[in-house]
């Protein structure tokens, strides 16, 4: 079961050790535990370190550009054999509250467009006054993205 996990505001993964990237493709309006509603993206990471993976689910509040980081209080990581199990329950809970998911092909990506997303994905950015500063009040729509999925495509 997923649970919000305070001690995460940002995903601070290597390139090499992510396994996939999954983004909302819409923003849905949520009302969030002690937060207003307002317009959430999502994103589903898979983790690995060693043989162990984990998966990670970043919500965006687009407005008052907060996030909130869930992990699997009781799998927190596993086996790889497991993974894709751990996975698709995070791709389950997050279609749940009302995302359409769709899958960067990130491992299949060159590795300069995967430093790209590293470097423009709200759930990689320690610092996220800077998606206000730029005006980027819809991450998942910004051009890096858009091409990341063409080539994600082939």
């Amino acid at each position: 079961m997923f649970a919000a996990d305070p001690r995460f505001r940002h995903l601070p993964a290597k390139r090499e050790h992510i396994a996939a990237i999954h983004v909302s493709v819409n923003s849905p309006a949520l009302t969030l535990p002690g937060k207003p509603n307002q317009p959430v993206q999502a994103a589903v990471v898979g983790i690995c370190s060693g043989n162990r993976f984990g998966v990670f689910i970043h919500l965006f509040l687009t407005q008052s550009l907060e996030p909130i980081v869930y992990v699997d209080a009781t799998r927190s990581t596993v086996q790889a054999s497991d993974y894709r199990a751990l996975e698709e329950d995070g791709l389950a809970f997050v279609e749940s509250l009302g995302f359409i998911m769709e899958s960067l092909n990130y491992r299949v990506l060159p590795a300069e467009e995967q430093e790209q997303l590293l470097k423009t994905l709200p759930c990689f950015l320690q610092d996220h006054s800077q998606l206000a500063q730029t005006g980027k009040k819809e991450p998942t729509d910004s051009s890096q993205l858009r091409l990341a999925r063409i080539a994600a495509a082939f």
